[in-house]
């Protein structure tokens, strides 16, 4: 094993000129504000998936959405402070799952499954 440790490659880090920020609110609840995403998944049907990491506060604001519902999902990039690009859909809430990351702190895993509604 120590040959591998002694012909490893360097990783690459890349060096960013700019400052990226992403905010994700699904019905004005900001995800992005006090948690992050896990991951997203996007399937060519509109079906979806979003892993995301949350205080208790924003699980429980997650949590008390509807299944079969709709809401606004809106996901904006700014560059260097300036809005540069925003993505406003409608999703029909087809259920969610949460549970207990870390205790202390309150951290929680909450997966939202959903059926995007205005695709063309």
């Amino acid at each position: 094993m120590r040959w591998q440790a002694r012909e490893k490659e360097e990783l690459y880090i890349p060096k960013l000129d700019k400052k990226y920020d992403f905010v994700h609110t699904i019905n004005d609840v900001n995800i992005t504000q006090y948690g992050e995403i896990g991951c997203l998944y996007s399937f060519d049907d509109g079906d979806g998936f979003i892993l995301c990491y949350v205080p208790k506060e924003t699980m429980r604001l997650l949590d008390a959405l509807e299944n079969d519902k709709v809401y606004l999902n809106k996901t904006e990039r700014f560059v260097d402070g300036i809005r540069d690009c925003m993505n406003e859909e409608k999703i029909e809430l087809l259920g969610h799952y949460k549970f207990l990351v870390t205790s202390n702190p309150e951290r929680w895993g909450i997966v939202l499954r959903y059926q995007i509604m205005n695709r063309t």
